[in-house]
């Protein structure tokens, strides 16, 4: 690591960690959960709980390095404008203060000297790691820091713009997150109250992010500002504002839905091009993807080992687009069914990749992305465009999991063999969706089989109609919970004279009331008592 030479002349600089090698980045941001082949002779059960590690990995690729070092540049270079121990830092603080008060901190006017300070950009389809590169970049700065007689030192700050790119609603969220980083002042009760315009709740957000000398200031999902008509120009003015006149550098992250906003707006343009700015394009099927896929394929939990070849990488391209994020939901879903096909069906099935396979669980369960799959494919910016992000289908594809990961197998532990010739086992994932679906419902693994069969019998092929062959199924359920047996009588004979069942049930065959026959029996104090 190396320093930089006027660290200590700058607090906030020095408060920050030393520069890394390209290489030392690298290892920063790779995340390689623990992994060992002995866990192939793992139990099944054990084997599908090892897998979800796989979610976890993150492999950077050189323009993940580049766009974090470029990100330690403009946190670097906006602090050079900004040193609490300069002499005119007390003058500025003071001149903000009187703007504020003014109304006129945000106003257009000539830059003061930020030190060069700058915007960043990191715009691309959704699902190459964009967001993950900004977490594992920012990870390695302390988020707040203390110096003796200055306010607390905020080094970064991660937002979300608001669904409706309201003001308003940033401005809230950034006062909710100072106020759990500095800890001793609400901040959302202190400005953010109902009555504040949007332009009192800018210039205070303006104010209090100088305070605590904000280094980075990072907006996600930049892409919502679009969505209303009339508020993309002041958001953007604003955010670009606090670069322009408190120098604190500002980074967009968005899908590519969001270019042509930059590229319409000259302001942002201009600020689009620097070491933090980058257009992650989607990936081809080159070296560089297949040397990813290489080392994600290593996290194999299968029986055996599956070699990765031409054709399976192929695949997986055609399958994902180039999309890393995919790539790795596809692997773990593809190695997840073959794991618990082979427990459904015995040791007879082999858990073998093959591209067969992959296809069908990518038909499966990519089905809502095939339009955008099919787009990065063909490099078709405008068709990706409409794509803001993968979060709908994220939690589909966690839905699609949890169907298979949630089956406690209880039935197939628990109960003893069964004569395959006179209950045969069906074929086909549909089925096993199937048997999964009501394996989960509690449902033993004989009274499956026969609800199966029954249906099977009627001619509906489950692998044809799913759905109607599930409905069917559930029909033939409620027929099973509607035949009740029925409710054993109660032997008050042999109950204790003072039982008031025995008593309630004697009044009936002698015609008393039940009130006379508890009344006979000696026991009204108790009513007397609840009076």
């Amino acid at each position: 690591m190396t320093a930089r030479p006027d660290d200590q002349d700058n607090p906030y600089i020095a408060a920050l960690p030393a520069l890394v090698t390209m290489r030392e980045r690298a290892d920063e941001l790779r995340v390689a959960p623990h992994y060992s082949a002995q866990e192939r002779s793992l139990r099944p059960v054990e084997r599908r709980f090892a897998l979800m590690r796989l979610s976890r990995v993150f492999i950077p690729a050189p323009r993940h390095i580049r766009f974090a070092e470029g990100l330690d540049m403009l946190l670097y270079s906006g602090y050079e404008g900004r040193n609490p121990s300069g002499m005119g830092f007390a003058a500025r603080a003071g001149k903000i203060a009187r703007l504020r008060q003014a109304g006129t901190l945000l106003a257009p006017r000539p830059s003061s000297g930020s030190g060069g300070a700058g915007n960043g950009f990191l715009i691309g389809a959704p699902g190459m790691g964009k967001t993950r590169t900004i977490e594992h970049s920012l990870r390695r700065y302390p988020q707040v820091c203390d110096h003796p007689g200055l306010p607390r030192q905020i080094c970064w700050m991660k937002l979300e713009c608001p669904s409706r790119g309201s003001i308003r609603s940033l401005c809230i969220q950034f006062f909710d997150e100072l106020s759990r980083l500095v800890g001793n002042t609400d901040y959302r009760a202190l400005y953010g109250h109902r009555k504040a315009s949007e332009d009192t709740l800018m210039s205070d957000m303006a104010l209090a992010a100088s305070f605590h000398g904000l280094g980075i200031l990072v907006i996600d999902e930049i892409q919502h500002i679009g969505r209303i008509s009339g508020e993309e120009h002041g958001l953007m003015t604003f955010l670009t504002q606090l670069t322009n006149q408190l120098g604190i550098p500002v980074v967009f992250i968005g899908t590519l839905s969001v270019l042509p906003q930059v590229q319409r707006t000259a302001r942002m343009a201009r600020r689009s091009v620097g070491p933090a700015c980058a257009l992650w394009e989607p990936r081809r099927d080159d070296p560089d993807w297949r040397s990813l896929l290489e080392e994600v394929w290593r996290y194999q939990w299968t029986e055996k080992v599956n070699p990765l070849t031409e054709e399976l990488a192929a695949t997986f391209y055609d399958c994902t687009g180039g999309i890393i994020d995919l790539m790795i939901k596809l692997y773990l879903s593809v190695q997840l069914r073959l794991i618990y096909r082979s427990e459904i069906r015995g040791s007879t099935h082999e858990e073998i990749i093959t591209p067969e396979f992959v296809r069908r669980v990518a038909d499966a369960d990519f089905a809502p992305i095939k339009p955008m799959v099919e787009a990065l494919c063909l490099g078709d910016r405008t068709k990706l465009a409409r794509f803001d992000d993968l979060h709908s289908f994220d939690r589909g594809f966690r839905e699609s999991l949890s169907q298979l990961f949630d089956q406690p197998l209880r039935a197939q532990i628990t109960a003893p063999p069964i004569d395959l010739s006179i209950l045969p086992a069906p074929e086909g994932d549909a089925y096993q969706m199937i048997w999964a679906k009501l394996s989960n419902d509690g449902l033993g693994e004989e009274i499956i089989l026969q609800l199966i069969d029954t249906v099977r019998a009627e001619g509906l092929d489950a692998e044809q109609d799913l759905l109607g062959f599930f409905a069917r199924i559930s029909e033939l359920k409620k027929k099973r919970k509607g035949r009740k047996a029925p409710a054993e009588k109660p032997d008050t004979a042999a109950m204790e004279a003072c039982d008031l069942r025995r008593l309630v049930a004697e009044a009936a065959e002698s015609g008393l009331t039940p009130l006379e026959a508890i009344r006979g029996a000696g026991l009204t104090g108790i009513w007397l008592e609840a009076a």
